[in-house]
């Protein structure tokens, strides 16, 4: 009875020391190495395509909202010269000579300081010079229905002369456009 008591503790001891063995030889076999290694670079993998996804669908929904606030994509002047006179026949004005600046229009009289911050300049500009020759409110009138575009921006208002109701005026203008450049 003793012997098989103690055949069957060594047998219990034997069995308990290759359990305990066994993630020794796991940690350190090199099937088991080169199996973690896949792994590893399989989640790695993974939260890459994770990562892109969630790029792929922030930049769907950025550009998604720019569509929803109707900003021009490319700029033209044909573009700018239908919207230009569009708002000039609803007001009856007219319109004697458009210019195009394609560089940033300065202002020179050192009283408006134009700070743009580095979002802006996301944006591609077109500066307008117009000449008009109109009624003083319906020059107004012309500039808020200008104003109504959420691209434009009306930056400078010259009055040349005022003749009883008629007046000469430059108003420079600055066009924006989002450009969207989707590379996904």
């Amino acid at each position: 009875m003793k012997n098989k008591l103690v055949i069957f503790i060594i047998i219990v001891f034997i069995i308990v020391i290759l359990y305990n063995l066994r993630p020794l030889y796991s940690k350190y076999s090199p099937a088991q190495n080169q199996l973690n290694t896949s792994c590893d670079m399989y989640s790695s993998m993974m939260d890459n395509f994770r990562t892109e996804d969630s790029i792929k669908s922030k930049r769907m929904d950025y550009i998604n909202k720019i569509n929803e606030l109707n900003f021009r994509a490319q700029l033209s002047q044909e573009e700018i010269i239908f919207v230009l006179y569009t708002c000039a026949q609803k007001n009856s004005i007219y319109i004697s000579d458009i210019k195009f600046a394609e560089a940033e229009y300065i202002l020179d009289d050192g009283d408006i300081d134009i700070i743009e911050s580095e979002e802006a300049s996301v944006f591609q500009t077109m500066c307008v010079v117009a000449e008009f020759k109109a009624e003083f409110e319906q020059l107004l009138q012309f500039i808020d229905d200008i104003k109504w575009f959420r691209d434009i921006c009306v930056m400078n208002l010259n009055v040349s002369t005022w003749e009883e109701d008629i007046v000469y005026a430059f108003v420079l203008m600055k066009f924006y456009v989002v450009p969207l450049v989707i590379n996904l």
